[in-house]
C-alpha cells in the first residue's frame, strides 16, 4: 500500500523541522512540480511553471525547504530532475548542488550565452529537469539571469 501523498508530505516535514511557513514552501514547490509534471492534472498543464523567491537573513531554513524538497523528490525517484544552483562555491556545497557557471558549463570570464559550447547538448542535460533552485539569488547578477534563461 502506497504512503498518501499528505502524510509523506508531512513525515518529511517533520523530519526537516520545517516551521509553518518553511512548511508553506515546501508545499507550494512540491505540489507544483508533481502536480504539473508527475500526476499531470488538467488544471495544472497550461499552468507557466512556478517562479518562487524564499528571502530571509541566513540561518532561517531556506536549505531546510530546499532539502525537504530534494527528499519528496527522490521518494518520486525523481532526484535527477532537480538542479541545485548558487553563484559561489560554498552556497553551493550547503545545498549539495553545483556553481552556477559550472552547472551551465560556462567560465565567470564570458557570458553563459557567448560560452556555451553547445547550446543543444545544454538542452540536452537539461531536458530531464523540472526544478531549478538557484540558492543565494541575490548575489547573482540580473544579466546572468536573464541569460540563463534564455539559455534553458
Amino acid at each position: 500500500m502506497q504512503t498518501p501523498l499528505s502524510t509523506l508530505m508531512d513525515s518529511i516535514s517533520r523530519k526537516f523541522t520545517l516551521n509553518e511557513q518553511q512548511q508553506h514552501a515546501y508545499h507550494i514547490i512540491s505540489l507544483s512540480v508533481l502536480n504539473r509534471d508527475v500526476f499531470h492534472l488538467s488544471e495544472w498543464k497550461h499552468k507557466p511553471p512556478l517562479r518562487m523567491l524564499l528571502t530571509g537573513p541566513g540561518g532561517t531554513g531556506k536549505s531546510h525547504v530546499v532539502h525537504a524538497v530534494r527528499e519528496l523528490m527522490t521518494y518520486f525517484g525523481l532526484a535527477h530532475t532537480i538542479r541545485f544552483m548558487a553563484p559561489t562555491g560554498s552556497a553551493a556545497k550547503l545545498i549539495n548542488g553545483t556553481t552556477v557557471h559550472s552547472g551551465l558549463d560556462s567560465t565567470e570570464d564570458h557570458s553563459v550565452l557567448v560560452s556555451i559550447k553547445n547550446q543543444q547538448q545544454l538542452r540536452d542535460e537539461w531536458k530531464d529537469v523540472l526544478l531549478l533552485l538557484l540558492d543565494e539569488v541575490s548575489l547573482v547578477d540580473q544579466a546572468l539571469i536573464a541569460e540563463i534563461d534564455a539559455a534553458l
